[in-house]
């Protein structure tokens, strides 16, 4: 699962936390971060998408669209 939003945003965090026990999660406040998380994201077959309630709809939008180009 990937969550997107700020790192300082009591919200998105709680969520990540929430999530955590449940699925591998990772938390980004960008679309340029997946760099980072490129090999998990290809040996997985299906990705969540969620974000915080302050997170702009086009940083979600770019998340998305980088996932497709790394996958």
């Amino acid at each position: 699962m990937i969550v997107v939003g700020s790192k300082s945003s009591a919200n998105t965090t709680h969520l990540a936390e929430i999530i955590k026990p449940i699925k591998e999660t990772i938390l980004i406040e960008t679309s340029e971060e997946l760099e980072n998380y490129k090999d998990i994201i290809n040996k997985t077959q299906k990705i969540g998408v969620t974000a915080g309630a302050s997170t702009p709809e086009y940083v979600i939008t770019e998340v998305i669209k980088r996932i497709g180009e790394l996958n």
